[in-house]
Formats: C-alpha cells, structure tokens, sequence
C-alpha cells in the first residue's frame, strides 16, 4: 500500500470526522464514535515533524551600535581567549568597510600612487557567474577614523602571512568565541550576531 502524503491524510481526516458527526451517525454506527476519537488522537499523524530554524533566520541581520559596544567591551575587557583582540579588529573594521569573513584572509594594505592615501586591496569572494566588481576590489580608506584604522591595519597583520588551513580555523576560532560572547551577553534571545 502506498503512503499518503500529510496533506491526503489531512482531508480524509476531515471529511471523516465530517460524516461522523452527522446527526444520529453515532447512535447508528457506535464504532463511528470510536474512530472519530481516535481521529482527533492522532491529530499530527502523517505530518512532518516540525525542523528547527535554520541557521539564517536565527542571525541578527543589522546589529543595533549599542549591542557592538557591549560586545567589545565584553572581548576587550572580559574575555581572556586569544582570539578576543582579533574578534574586536574585525567587528570594527568589518562595520568600516563591510568585506566578508573569507576576504580578510587575501586582504593587503597598499599606497594609491596618485593620492598617497592607504588602500585596501581584496580577492573579491562573490565573483562566479559574473558576479561582483571584478576579481579583486580595492577601497580607499581616506577619512577613516583612527580607531578604525588601527582595527584595519591589525586584523590585515593578523592574517597576514597565514595559509588558508590556519586563516579558516582562526575564523572558526574568532566564530566560536563570538557566539559564547553572545550568550554570555543576552542569554535568552532567539536570534544571534554571526
């Protein structure tokens, strides 16, 4: 015998229960009674179980500038890992200039040779499919403010010289320490800064 899909069992379910409570259905047929409580017994069988949120959706997609400042200040002042001053650079340069996790690892400061002024030049990650600018971007980092800067310049010095392996379990590293921060932080809410 074929399976029936939740939504068949769904609609024999009603038109049963339906029938079954048709005036004087009961007094004619008693094992009608029998089978409609067993109906509304089962009333989640031939449904799929329910899964868990998937990971986006339980990701803050904006995080709010006073929940940044706690969290520094939680890395900074709290945390004793080594992955906490890197963390706080990348927090900080990532809401400067916005480049993906992957990106910092082949990411290198240079001179403009017109302006003089410091530019930050990027493997571009989103380039299949003629997607994005190019294979590499670069983002001119005149006007930035020194704390910025300085998180810029750290995190670019941290990665740099590293092979790919140890980049990944860094970011890893600095991932996991980000979500125990977090639930140290807001213990009780739904969705978490990634």
């Amino acid at each position: 015998m074929r399976e029936w899909r939740p939504a068949t069992i769904r609609q024999v379910r009603a038109a049963l229960r339906h029938v079954y409570s048709q005036e004087n259905f009961g007094e004619q047929y008693p094992l009608a009674i029998g089978v409609l409580t067993c109906l509304d017994r089962a009333k989640g069988a031939g449904r799929k179980a329910r899964l868990p949120l998937r990971t986006s959706a339980k990701k803050l997609k904006r995080v709010p500038k006073d929940k940044s400042q706690s969290l520094l200040v939680e890395l900074l002042h709290e945390s004793s890992s080594a992955y906490a001053e890197p963390l706080a650079a990348y927090i900080i340069a990532t809401e400067t200039v916005g480049l993906r996790p992957g990106e910092w690892l082949q990411a290198w400061i240079e001179r403009d040779m017109q302006t003089g002024q410091p530019t930050l030049v990027v493997r571009n990650e989103k380039t299949t499919n003629g997607r994005g600018n190019g294979d590499i971007r670069r983002i001119h980092l005149s006007g930035i403010a020194s704390v910025e800067m300085e998180a810029i310049y750290s995190l670019v010095k941290f990665f740099e010289g590293m092979s790919e392996a140890d980049g990944c379990r860094a970011i890893s590293g600095m991932s996991k320490l980000l979500w125990r921060c977090c639930k140290r932080l807001w213990p009780t809410e739904k969705k978490s800064i990634s």
